[in-house]
């Protein structure tokens, strides 16, 4: 079951929580922008149970949140995540990091 949670549910408290992995599925250029903190990107295109494994180092117990840039992109790869078995926690972060950003949640940007 693919969760939906908003960033001021979230805010910065992931920072401090191990179990908790933030997975950006936009494009590199959108990433380079403004991301947020310690975010991993994985475009939606290479999105597959495998390699988000490998990128985020889950363990059992670990909760995958997802964001792009408004929330479709995010879904659409828990999607991906959960009909391919993937049995770790999954949220999508409904309004993405235009919510994130506004939300006043640490980012970071090049």
């Amino acid at each position: 079951m693919i969760g939906k949670i908003e960033p001021k549910d979230i805010g910065d408290s992931y920072l401090t929580n191990p179990k908790i992995k933030i997975l950006d599925v936009r494009q590199p250029e959108e990433f380079q922008e403004i991301r947020a903190k310690d975010a991993k990107l994985l475009p939606l295109g290479e999105v597959n149970r495998a390699a988000v494994e490998e990128l985020l180092e889950l363990k059992d117990g670990d909760e995958v949140y997802v964001i792009c840039r408004s929330g479709k992109r995010s879904m659409t790869a828990c999607q991906i995540l959960e009909n391919e078995g993937m049995t770790n926690s999954l949220f999508n972060i409904e309004g993405g990091t235009i919510s994130w950003a506004e939300g006043g949640f640490s980012v970071e940007k090049n």
